[in-house]
């Protein structure tokens, strides 16, 4: 049997996300930017390479704080969560063009 609370955070998820996240997709994607980043930033240090090449690590690693608040926000949506997934997810991407 289901209790009141279950139900209370089914719907929470279902608010913000108009779906049931999936748990095992956000964390195979932190792990793929997370090791993008770590051999973008060293071959950025060891080709002494320019500036803005580090934007592009910078990027990884901010795609990876997303999808960390995303797996949390799978276990405990909150509006703070959620709000902090959707920039770390979608602002980093916009960095790349400027």
């Amino acid at each position: 049997m289901i209790d009141n609370f279950t139900y209370y955070k089914l719907d929470e998820r279902i608010k913000y996300f108009s779906y049931m996240p999936a748990n095992v997709y956000p964390q195979v994607s932190l792990g793929v930017y997370f090791v993008v980043g770590v051999v973008l930033t060293y071959q950025s240090i060891r080709s002494k390479a320019q500036g803005w090449v580090y934007i592009l690590a910078g990027t990884a690693f901010a795609e990876c704080l997303g999808y960390i608040f995303r797996t949390v926000c799978v276990y405990d949506t909150t509006f703070a969560m959620y709000v902090l997934m959707t920039l770390f997810l979608l602002l980093p991407p916009n960095a790349l063009a400027l």
